[in-house]
């Protein structure tokens, strides 16, 4: 019998490898304009044309568990362990911080929630996006891990900010 061989990838210090790096920053990606498809089509958005300029932007890209195979080893999975994030939390965190490393994700962001307004990403917009406004407003409260943390930052204007650790780390820089 074969001895097995185990390979330990130890993302909390390490950086994935560019490869991989770039797999799941398309991953995350793809898992973000599901999220957004799915708002749409349940009816949370104002104006259908988001699906339009979704696939304008990004094509026919397919989401469907891209993202449950970095649930482990993926830069969110080692902020969600060190900060002992629910799974709710991670979604809104990814989606919060995905006009930051995607900048045309805010036109479809605005295009879902507030066509013709300024974007902000807003408590309205993600709990349009998670698809539960008390699980939203439960992870954005202050003394829940994001807010507590800093991992997000929420302005007096009700505008919602991943912070720059959380972007940089996500983003593997």
């Amino acid at each position: 019998m074969q001895a097995q061989r185990v390979i330990f990838l130890d993302t909390r210090h390490e950086q994935l490898p560019l490869a991989m790096r770039e797999a799941y920053l398309a991953d995350v990606q793809a898992w973000v304009l599901g999220t957004c498809r799915a708002a749409v089509r349940a009816g949370g958005c104002s104006d259908r044309s988001a699906l339009g300029l979704i696939e304008a932007l990004y094509g026919h890209r397919s989401f469907e568990g891209s993202l449950a195979r970095w649930r482990s080893i993926g830069p969110h999975a080692s902020i969600r362990r060190e900060f002992q994030l629910s799974d709710d939390a991670v979604s809104l965190m990814l989606l919060a911080a995905a006009p930051r490393l995607w900048g045309a994700l805010t036109h479809v962001y605005a295009a879902i929630c507030m066509p013709g307004r300024n974007f902000v990403v807003s408590p309205l917009l993600l709990s349009m996006l998670l698809g539960s406004r008390p699980a939203t407003l439960r992870e954005l409260s202050a003394d829940a891990p994001l807010v507590k943390y800093g991992l997000i930052a929420i302005r007096p204007s009700g505008a919602i900010l991943a912070s720059s650790e959380v972007v940089c780390r996500l983003a593997g820089s």
